[in-house]
Order: C-alpha cells, then sequence, then structure tokens
C-alpha cells in the first residue's frame, strides 16, 4: 500500500498546478510514456521527411502539434505545386 502524501504536499502540488495553468506530469505514468512515444515517432518521421522532401518537411513541422492531443493544421495560404 501507498502511504499517503502530507498534507503540505498536497497543498503545494495544488498551488503549482494552479499556477503552472497545468497538471504536473508524472514521468512514469503509461500515459506520460505513450504520449512521449508518440511525440518521438512524429518528430522522426519529419526528420525523415524533410531529408526527402524539405518543403514538405517544414510545413509539416510547423503544421503538426503534438501534447495530450495531436492534431494538423495547416499553415494559411498553403499553396502546393504538383
Amino acid at each position: 500500500m501507498r502511504p499517503r502524501p502530507r498534507p503540505a504536499h498536497a497543498r503545494r502540488a495544488r498551488f503549482l498546478e494552479a499556477e503552472l495553468g497545468k497538471q504536473l506530469r508524472v514521468r512514469h505514468r503509461p500515459t506520460e510514456r505513450a504520449r512521449k512515444a508518440v511525440y518521438n515517432r512524429i518528430r522522426q518521421a519529419i526528420t525523415r521527411i524533410t531529408h526527402e522532401h524539405s518543403a514538405l518537411g517544414r510545413h509539416l513541422g510547423h503544421s503538426v502539434r503534438t501534447g495530450t492531443h495531436c492534431s494538423y493544421q495547416a499553415e494559411p495560404a498553403l499553396q502546393w505545386r504538383t
């Protein structure tokens, strides 16, 4: 059984969460490890794409967002030559 956090520690953690405006991440949580793995794989893929097609790699680097949720937000006024 895990020991319960001390009240002073819990108050400090709540204060930091409020001040930082986000939850404090715990390194060893499975969700945090999965988030980091997805981030690394996406960045590696974009790096490989950049070596083959620099304009596309630059575009993806600016348009793909990772974090708790991943998203693609195209740059405005994007025109591709095909």
